[in-house]
């Protein structure tokens, strides 16, 4: 779970650097790895409405910029490195969208459209903003929020 949570911290944006505040939600903050909150999410039996192209992984979330931020990891096993784990931002945001696709690797499909997949985000996105009320550091059970 420490891996997860640094693969996290390293792809959440480094503009502002040095500039941190104390509180977590301020609008310079950058999440370190014990900000996250993560729960494991996997897809039901039969789901259509899911946007990934793996069956499970983790949903987490941590203040960035002032708001919460919701990613999905892939789950690549105990003994992987940095930069085997995919992550992806959750966000019913167009353009947070399209940059998934590319920078996810292959994480979110590409055969759907961007309205279809903001269709299948916003729950998983009402979840993760949800996860993000939780203390620093929660790991939540599946199907707890």
């Amino acid at each position: 779970m420490a891996t997860l949570a640094a693969a996290l911290a390293a792809s959440a944006p480094l503009v502002l650097a040095g500039q941190a505040t104390a509180g977590e939600r301020g609008l310079f903050h950058l999440p370190g790895v014990d900000d996250f909150r993560v729960q494991k999410v996997q897809r039901a039996e039969r789901e259509q409405e899911w946007p990934f192209t793996v069956d499970e992984g983790y949903l987490s979330c941590a203040w960035l910029l002032g708001k919460p931020t919701v990613y999905f990891t892939d789950d690549p096993g105990q003994d992987a490195d940095l930069d085997e784990i995919r992550v992806v931002v959750v966000s019913t945001d167009p353009f947070d969208l399209l940059l998934g696709r590319f920078a996810g690797r292959g994480l979110i499909g590409t055969q759907e459209s961007i309205e279809t997949l903001i269709h299948k985000m916003a729950p998983l996105k009402t979840v993760g903003d949800r996860l993000c009320e939780q203390p620093r550091g929660t790991i939540v059970g599946p199907g707890e929020l």
